[in-house]
């Protein structure tokens, strides 16, 4: 464990929001939807208490689950048709229990602060794992999947309360029939699904990814504030590459995938040059250096705007912005036989062999 790391259990409080959603861009590896409305949302809910409590999943009561939460959907929708909180009390009707604890679906992006989010509004532990150890985009995408795990009975609601319960579903149907009904329900709605227990969490999730990230949140701060990339434990890493945007392409989706491809290519300035180039759906999936893959999902890819430091989404890459393209270990679960085809390259038609490139961050078990 780094010296930056933070112990469970611990409590987050408004002081640590921003960095929870620095750190949660971090671990969306270029995507996972902007966390800047959850964050928000978790603000203006801390002026009401007094924190949120993060447990290792080792401390819930004998018994006791935990409730994996998230939103489903195009969370680019939420500054347009914003939650109003009453979708985060309006969810556990249709599952007809409270729950004991949350979990956050998905560490990644918009999702690693929601589930912080509902855990103030219900006023209940969050586990300190999460399902995904990066942002994913499909619901059969989860670490407990591989170990055979099935997410239903799940609920979805959307802004208005209307629901929807599925059960007896593989976790591809899920994922299928969750889709379809999202452009009717407003293009978003709130996502609950099948409890865990704490044997569970513990073997078949990614532990630690709720104190991870606020610690490498702080150490985003400390980076822009002028350190060295080398002197920030949690970011430093694997460097990839160096250089100059020369290229991007956006492209129509793959055969079989349902989003939009996006390409970059970098020009290296390091000597002897090159050609660094990043493959990407939602979030950045490959890094190929001159031809050969040296990085790819499941580990988080980064690509860091050298000036302003800032970690850039897919989206807002720009052609001309000098960048650093990092990698950071991702969930080791995934890469155990028989998990690694849910999200290996191939798992998003893309023609690139698996590559892991840094030694996973251990997380004591509480």
């Amino acid at each position: 464990m780094s010296s930056s790391a933070i112990p469970t259990p611990f409590r987050v409080q408004r002081d640590d929001v921003d960095a929870l959603g620095q750190g949660v861009r971090v671990f969306g590896s270029g995507g996972g939807g902007d966390p800047d409305i959850a964050c928000a949302s978790l603000v203006r809910r801390l002026t009401t208490c007094s924190g949120v409590d993060v447990i290792p999943p080792s401390a819930l009561p004998p018994g006791a689950t935990a409730v994996p939460f998230g939103f489903v959907g195009a969370t680019s929708l939420l500054s347009e048709r914003p939650p109003s909180g009453a979708e985060l009390l309006d969810v556990w009707m249709g599952v007809e229990t409270t729950p004991e604890a949350l979990i956050p679906m998905e560490i990644g992006g918009f999702n690693g602060v929601a589930a912080v989010w509902a855990a103030a509004a219900l006023d209940v532990p969050l586990v300190d794992a999460d399902l995904m150890g990066r942002a994913l985009p499909e619901l059969q995408q989860l670490l407990p999947v591989a170990h055979g795990w099935t997410p239903c009975p799940a609920t979805v609601v959307d802004v208005h309360g209307r629901q929807l319960r599925l059960d007896h579903m593989t976790p591809s149907m899920l994922e299928a029939i969750v889709r379809a009904v999202l452009t009717p329900m407003g293009g978003w709605a709130v996502f609950v699904c099948q409890p865990l227990t704490a044997e569970m969490i513990i073997n078949a999730c990614h532990p630690g990814s709720v104190s991870r990230a606020v610690a490498l949140g702080r150490d985003v701060h400390r980076l822009q504030d002028g350190a060295a990339l080398d002197e920030v434990t949690e970011l430093e890493g694997t460097v990839l590459g160096e250089g100059r945007i020369v290229e991007i392409t956006r492209g129509a989706p793959r055969a079989g995938r349902r989003m939009p491809v996006t390409t970059v290519v970098v020009d290296l300035s390091a000597p002897p040059g090159g050609t660094l180039r990043l493959e990407a759906e939602s979030e950045w999936l490959a890094v190929i250096v001159d031809g050969e893959p040296v990085a790819t999902v499941p580990e988080l890819l980064l690509v860091w705007d050298v000036d302003s430091r800032e970690v850039l989404a897919v989206e807002t890459v720009r052609h001309g912005r000098n960048v650093r393209v990092t990698a950071l270990p991702g969930a080791a679960g995934w890469w155990q036989p028989g998990a690694l085809r849910y999200v290996e390259p191939a798992a998003f038609a893309l023609d690139v062999p698996a590559r892991r490139t840094a030694v996973p961050v251990e997380h004591p078990e509480a």
